[in-house]
């Protein structure tokens, strides 16, 4: 039976409002889940607003869908290219590949990552609105 990679712990994120806070009870995430919010707010914290790093290389995928998102490959690869930048700048995690698809219907972008992390693999999922970031799976 294989054993969760141990990632340290670190203090849980909520989304409310539109921006990412501490958990009011500051509740201790450890594991896969907090690899996928180390990731989550790579990708969902404008440059400069990062508290621990102000001067760190992150973004807000928001912003993608509300400049007016067209699903054609140049659009998406400059997504891919941009994230995978962001989450490579966190120094635990090594290895990334973001896959992004846009649903024309419902303006949304689905971020699918998968990286290599400090102590080994992780995946999540995000759904992304012109308001919201939504995180669907973290494994």
């Amino acid at each position: 039976m294989a054993t969760e990679p141990n990632y340290g712990s670190d203090i849980a994120v909520t989304v409310n409002g539109g921006r990412i806070d501490l958990d009011s009870t500051f509740r201790l995430v450890s594991g896969t889940e907090m690899m996928a919010q180390r990731a989550c707010r790579r990708l969902y914290c404008r440059k400069g607003r990062l508290l621990s790093d102000p001067n760190d290389n992150t973004l807000d995928a928001r912003d993608f869908v509300s400049q007016g998102l067209a699903a054609n490959n140049a659009g998406l690869s400059r997504i891919r290219a941009q994230c995978q930048s962001a989450l490579l700048g966190d120094p635990c995690i090594f290895t990334a590949l973001v896959t992004p698809t846009y649903d024309t219907r419902t303006r949304a972008l689905d971020l699918a990552c998968k990286g290599t992390g400090a102590f080994g693999p992780f995946a999540l999922t995000l759904r992304v609105t012109e308001l919201t970031v939504e995180l669907l799976r973290p494994s």
